[in-house]
């Protein structure tokens, strides 16, 4: 598999202005204007810490389709043939429950809840210390291996910004009465 730097030389470069990016407005930080349900946050913080095992706490399952480049009319721009797959998993329930835990815990949200123009609620800038089990996690050489065979090239977080990320979104409307009752009735179904 080729590395994103040897890939990188050779990629030709799109015309000027052919292609744009809009990102997130913001030049200074933001704050986070709304409020987290509690119920999100403590039951996330009754769980029980544990070390990232491989094992135990990846379900890597690839997906079904990948499109290509050329697929999407792009054919030799980027530094990858891949150009986006189809969901696939990557996490058992117990790692996504510690992740949780690592992501609402007290010190994180005190200290990187934030919004931008593009989400309102979002944890990032954490590092290692405030959340081991994600770094691990995403450090892993099993995780980077299936995540890069998906690209189609070597993928490693660069600095840890790339890693310490989470947009959070919730529904803030209740459900009536008839929802619930619904929500009920689809879950006996299962």
């Amino acid at each position: 598999m080729p590395s994103a730097v040897a890939v990188a030389t050779r990629a030709p470069t799109p015309a000027a202005n052919k292609y744009v990016v809009v990102g997130p407005t913001n030049k200074r930080y933001t704050p986070a204007t709304k409020k987290l349900p509690e119920s999100l946050v403590l039951s996330a913080r009754n769980v029980e810490k544990q070390e990232f095992d491989p094992a135990r706490h990846l379900n890597i399952i690839p997906p079904k389709k990948i499109l290509r480049m050329a697929d999407i009319g792009l054919e030799g721009v980027g530094i990858s043939d891949t150009a986006v797959s189809e969901p696939f998993s990557l996490w058992t329930e117990d790692a996504i429950k510690q992740m949780r835990a690592e992501i609402f815990s007290e010190a994180m949200l005190e200290n990187c809840q934030v919004s931008s123009s593009f989400a309102s609620n979002m944890v990032r800038g954490y590092n290692a210390k405030l959340a081991p089990f994600i770094h691990r996690a995403f450090y892993s050489p099993e995780l980077l291996g299936a995540v890069s065979a998906i690209a189609g090239i070597d993928l490693v977080p660069a600095f840890d910004y790339e890693v310490g990320h989470c947009n959070i979104s919730f529904n803030e409307k209740k459900p009536s009465q008839a929802e619930l009752e619904k929500m009920g009735e689809d879950g006996d179904k299962t």
